[in-house]
């Protein structure tokens, strides 16, 4: 009662007006000195303040533009085609080979057009690609539609069937880059 400012004297007196004050100093007035303690906590062991005590961490936490260039060959590998024939001559095989080459270019793209972390964003919803994650599906759309779409939960990307000329299929994967590749980190 003394840590709640209670008189204990008035006890026997009011026993209802201590039993009420000592409920909310428990529940309303000690909570919120234990909030008002983890609040100062956070902001003495927020990413901030650990950043600028570790400033080399800083490119690492938030890398540049530069840092976060993937090569098209870590991604190939971990391309899975699904419904792909390598002895037929279908649409689903050209279109898996314009997709192919488009990967490949991608490593010698410049700036101003979609990278390699713009198509995994696309793709997966993340612009970066870990070595262990499961592997990145592509399907083919039946020639229904000329942009790709993505499943980015299930990593998939639906390829169009519709092109048969690399430069068109090349189009409209950058227009789908250009307007689709907004994922949930370093966006």
């Amino acid at each position: 009662m003394y840590e709640a400012g209670l008189d204990p004297d008035n006890l026997a007196k009011q026993p209802k007006v201590i039993v009420h004050g000592l409920m909310v100093y428990q529940v309303l007035d000690k909570r919120h000195l234990e909030l008002d303690e983890l609040a100062t906590g956070m902001d003495v062991v927020s990413l901030t303040t650990f950043l600028k005590q570790n400033h080399i961490l800083t490119a690492v936490v938030f890398p540049l533009e530069a840092a976060r260039y993937v090569p098209a060959s870590d991604v190939i590998p971990q391309v899975n085609f699904e419904g792909r024939d390598s002895n037929e001559n279908t649409n689903t095989n050209r279109t898996a080979d314009f997709f192919l080459k488009y990967i490949n270019e991608m490593d010698q793209r410049t700036a101003d057009c979609g990278q390699m972390v713009d198509l995994l964003s696309f793709w997966t919803g993340c612009s970066t690609i870990r070595q262990e994650q499961d592997s990145l599906s592509v399907t083919y759309d039946g020639g229904v539609n000329v942009l790709p779409l993505s499943e980015t939960c299930f990593k998939k990307i639906i390829l169009p069937e519709k092109h048969t000329v690399y430069e068109d299929f090349k189009k409209n994967m950058d227009i789908a880059l250009l307007y689709g590749c907004n994922g949930f980190t370093f966006t």
